[in-house]
């Protein structure tokens, strides 16, 4: 038999318990425990919706390298705690959107093997184009993928400028030159 004995301000009560009921009891305990401690955050990875939620409250987002666990069509302080409201394409009605996206201070907080960084919403897309505004604070940060601009040699006899200097693939046929 396991006792529990419970004290009170001016009385204490004693109770005695199977040790079947008190494994129960225990077991149950530690698996509510279990599952608040695993539940999926905002920026996580994962490969369906319900990577991110057994409710289907959050969205996989797999265009998104390695996916991306969001929340759409927020609007400002409407995110969890671990997360800001992020607006793409605010200067485009038609086209813009919004997501909770994980709120950060430097790129540790990000999935860096995915590609991610703590970006400003200035620093996102191409930078200055205005393709983010973080609805919850123009100082907050995100963890969100920037564009990677192609280096070109400039030496390369396959770049011409009338083509951006982007290298042109060889087509074999000498051009008469």
């Amino acid at each position: 038999m396991g006792r529990i004995r419970i004290v009170g301000r001016d009385q204490a009560l004693d109770a005695s318990y199977p040790p079947a009921a008190m494994a129960r009891a225990c077991l149950m305990f530690g698996c509510i425990l279990f599952a608040c401690a695993c539940a999926p955050a905002i920026g996580d990875a994962c490969e369906t919706g319900l990577d991110c939620s057994a409710q289907s409250t959050r969205l996989c987002d797999l265009t998104q390298q390695g996916g991306y666990c969001t929340l759409p069509n927020c609007e400002r302080d409407t995110c969890p705690e671990e997360a800001v409201c992020v607006q793409f394409r605010p200067n485009t009605q038609r086209l813009s959107s919004s997501f909770c996206m994980l709120e950060c201070d430097s790129d540790s907080d990000c999935r860096t093997e995915h590609g991610y960084r703590c970006v400003h919403q200035n620093e996102f897309g191409v930078p200055g184009a205005g393709e983010a505004q973080v609805l919850d604070g123009e100082d907050k940060r995100f963890c969100g993928q920037t564009t990677t601009l192609m280096q070109v040699d400039p030496e390369a006899s396959s770049t011409h400028p009338e083509d951006g200097g982007v290298p042109l693939p060889d087509s074999g046929v000498d051009g008469g030159s």
